[in-house]
């Protein structure tokens, strides 16, 4: 069941009123930490609730403290760090512990991210044993995309939505990422929208980006062939996040392991930025000779923007869209 949680309003005062007392024998170390400060306070959680309390069962162990944990991933991204040791790193720098919203005496452990992870974006992946997938030698040209892996999906595709709007909406409500989709929704879309960052009604655009994991591509081995002096053996290996795989980076003209992210955004005039409305990820798939993208960016597209815009039969005339509040960095599987 879903435990306690400090609402918006509580946080502000314990950050401020923490702050405020640490300043005034560390006022240096508080200034340091002025815009992730600053980040946290504008970043609302309380609509967060309604999304993630169908997750938790009525009865059972309460599960404490699940929107200072997201609030502590967002703030973790911030600070360009990594799940392995930022609870070490919380427990040593009190202005993070305080800013994350956390006590000396109430901070979850690494176990308790995980959960978080594996609750809100049910993959239900185990450690796979495979092969290793080698990263490919043969460059190609600079600029150049990727061919899709299947031509002529995207017409296919278009068709179904077409044809059977109902259906494929089904289909597409099964995606994974849904429950942080619908968190970005809540948490930053209504308030975006309230500021006057994102007008109800926007011209967007698309685009892919390559997302690393933080997973090995080489996995871990598992048989015994060292202790026979075999030390460049061919066996399978455990891989730890096993959907990860080879993809190509035409951007900066290199191959990178992960995953495919496909983000729909708007342009803010007046602040001169691309705001984030709405992220996709993908997987990768690899073939021979080149690693394919699992979804070509016509496909990611036409699929985000099928996911992202509301049923015609109950969708208002004026279509508002998700945003992301600019904390992609928080799709957690990544970090496995």
């Amino acid at each position: 069941m879903l435990g306690y949680y400090c609402n918006h309003k509580d946080y502000t005062t314990f950050v401020l009123s923490e702050l405020n007392r640490l300043a005034e024998t560390r006022p240096d170390q508080v200034n340091e930490y002025k815009s992730a400060v600053m980040k946290m306070l504008v970043l609302d959680l309380d609509p967060m609730l309604q999304v993630i309390a169908p997750l938790y069962a009525s009865t059972g162990r309460p599960a404490e403290m699940q929107m200072e944990i997201f609030r502590s991933f967002v703030l973790m991204k911030h600070m360009r760090a990594t799940l392995d040791g930022w609870v070490d790193k919380l427990s040593q720098n009190p202005v993070l512990r305080i800013i994350a919203g956390f006590t000396p005496d109430n901070m979850p452990k690494t176990s308790s991210y995980y959960d978080f992870i594996n609750r809100i974006v049910p993959l239900k992946e185990l450690p796979e044993v495979r092969p290793v997938t080698k990263k490919p030698k043969e460059m190609l040209k600079k600029g150049e995309k990727l061919a899709p892996k299947n031509p002529g999906i995207v017409a296919k595709l278009a068709k179904q939505v077409i044809t059977n709007e109902e259906r494929f909406r089904k289909r597409l409500a099964r995606r994974l990422e849904r429950f942080l989709q619908r968190i970005f929704a809540r948490v930053a879309v209504d308030a975006s929208v309230k500021m006057g960052l994102i007008p109800e009604s926007v011209d967007v655009s698309g685009d892919g980006a390559c997302i690393e994991t933080g997973a090995s591509s080489y996995g871990k081995k598992v048989c015994k062939c060292h202790e026979s002096g075999i030390h460049k053996c061919t066996c399978d290996r455990r891989f730890s996040d096993p959907s990860a795989n080879w993809g190509w980076d035409s951007h900066n003209e290199r191959y990178f392991y992960g995953y495919t992210g496909y983000f729909i955004s708007a342009y803010n005039r007046d602040l001169k930025i691309d705001l984030p409305l709405y992220p996709g990820l993908f997987r990768q798939t690899v073939t021979t000779p080149f690693p394919q993208s699992s979804r070509c960016p016509s496909f990611a597209s036409l699929t985000q923007l099928c996911v992202s815009t509301p049923s015609s039969q109950t969708a208002p005339a004026t279509i508002t869209l998700h945003t992301t509040f600019c904390i992609i960095g928080t799709l957690m599987p990544l970090s496995r």
